[in-house]
């Protein structure tokens, strides 16, 4: 599901979310997120112990497009992942 940018922020503040940058890194070292992590999409495959929640927090999916984010999640939930 989406998240207004209002939502997301109170979320982050009582540090119940995770934001995952998916854009490359050259977008992620322009603008994030406060708090934001950055996984590139197309390192996901190797990276996926960083999407697992150890720490309580969910973790939130952004980039460019909202359908970027979304097909991800997807991918993501038919693996295993919450």
């Amino acid at each position: 599901s989406e998240l207004s940018p209002k939502e997301l922020a109170v979320l982050i503040q009582q540090r119940r979310v995770q934001p995952v940058d998916i854009r490359d890194a050259q977008a992620f070292a322009r603008y994030r997120i406060p708090t934001a992590i950055n996984v590139p999409i197309d390192e996901v495959p190797t990276k996926l112990e960083q999407f697992v929640p150890r720490d309580g927090r969910l973790r939130i999916l952004y980039a460019r497009s909202t359908d970027d984010a979304k097909q991800l999640a997807e991918q993501l939930q038919q693996q295993g992942m919450q």
